[in-house]
Order: structure tokens, then C-alpha cells, then sequence
């Protein structure tokens, strides 16, 4: 027996459809056939049945939790640090369990689905996948007067905000590590994407 298809109709033809046989330009079939829609599709449209926007199996996050996530991928970018894909991932899985979500992610691996990414980055398009280019520190425009500051204003900005105890401010130096680097994890950002995932 072949698979059934579920919503193989575009909304613009569904909004047609309607328009057309309310107006009483076609009949009930005409319309089924001419716009490719099931004829209980058209039904409950017509009786005001079916009021969604969106196909498919429900969000695991409201529009509102996810918008929060969206706005604190922003932030971390902001700080100098961009999460990758599995990185965010993750985090979304801790942000629905710690929320009590009846959600679908991989509870075994504790990662959100890449359905479910792939859906979050179509519906926030300031979003985008990038690579950071290698760089010298001594070249690097980003640490430049104006950069550094910035970044000493955000520092001070997270201790007044979390109220950060001396024994809880680590110093790290720089034994071991080039200051020229390459690196191979591409993360998220609010700038344009290159592509590839991790």
C-alpha cells in the first residue's frame, strides 16, 4: 500500500479555492481538482475547521521560548562567543528539559533533532552558519582600541549583572597556544552565512 501524502496543496492555492467557491464561481469538486486539495481538506476549511498557519508535527518550543534562544545565540556572539551547531543543539535540549517541554529530542545523546535546527534557522533569518576566518592577533582588526574596549565594557557589564565572587574569576595565559589560528568549527552568527555544518 502506498505511503500516504499529507499536505501536498500551497496555502495560496487553498486561499483560491475558497475565494472561488464562495463567490460561487466553481463547485465543490471543481475546486478539489483544479487546486489539487482533498475534498476533506476543503471541507474544513470552508467550515472554519482548521485554523492553523503551520504543517506538520507541532513546535517542541513555543515561538516565544525560541525567540529567547535566537536573542541568547545574539548575546553570546556579542561576547565573543558563538556556539556551533551541536553546541546549540544541546543547549536547546537543556533549555526544554530544565523547562519541563514535552519535547522530541535524542533524551539518549541529550541533543535537540537536526529537523529541528534546520526549522529553527528558516524561521530566524538573522541568524545564519559561518566559518571564522584565521587571523593574526597582531593584524586582527578585531582587537583593535575600540574592540577591546567593548569587550572590557561587556565583562564588567556580566559582574555587575551576576554579582561574580574573586574565587569564581579564572585568568588564563596564552602557554601553548598560537596566536595565529585556523579554525575548523563553523558556528552561529547574525552575520552571512558560507555554509557547512558541524
Amino acid at each position: 500500500m502506498a505511503k500516504r501524502k499529507y499536505n501536498t496543496w500551497k496555502q495560496e492555492d487553498m486561499d483560491k479555492a475558497l475565494e472561488k467557491h464562495r463567490n460561487g464561481e466553481i463547485g465543490f469538486n471543481e475546486a478539489c481538482r483544479r487546486f489539487n486539495i482533498p475534498k476533506p481538506t476543503l471541507r474544513r476549511h470552508l467550515k472554519g475547521l482548521n485554523n492553523r498557519k503551520k504543517f506538520g508535527r507541532p513546535n517542541d518550543m513555543s515561538p516565544e521560548m525560541e525567540e529567547i534562544l535566537a536573542q541568547h545565540l545574539m548575546n553570546l556572539e556579542s561576547c565573543f562567543f558563538g556556539l556551533t551547531t551541536t553546541e546549540f543543539r544541546k543547549l536547546a535540549f537543556e533549555l526544554a528539559e530544565k523547562a519541563q517541554l514535552p519535547h522530541r529530542f535524542n533524551k539518549e545523546k541529550k541533543i535537540a533533532g537536526k529537523k529541528w535546527y534546520y526549522r529553527f534557522m528558516k524561521e530566524h533569518p538573522t541568524l545564519s552558519l559561518r566559518a571564522p576566518e584565521p587571523t593574526s592577533m597582531a593584524r586582527s582588526k578585531g582587537f583593535n582600541k575600540e574592540r577591546v574596549n567593548e569587550f572590557f565594557d561587556k565583562y564588567e557589564e556580566i559582574l555587575d549583572k551576576y554579582k561574580f565572587v574573586d574565587h569564581q574569576i579564572y585568568n588564563m595565559d596564552e602557554t601553548a597556544l598560537s596566536t595565529v589560528h585556523k579554525p575548523t568549527k563553523y558556528f552561529l552568527s547574525t552575520t552571512k552565512a558560507i555554509g557547512g555544518t558541524s
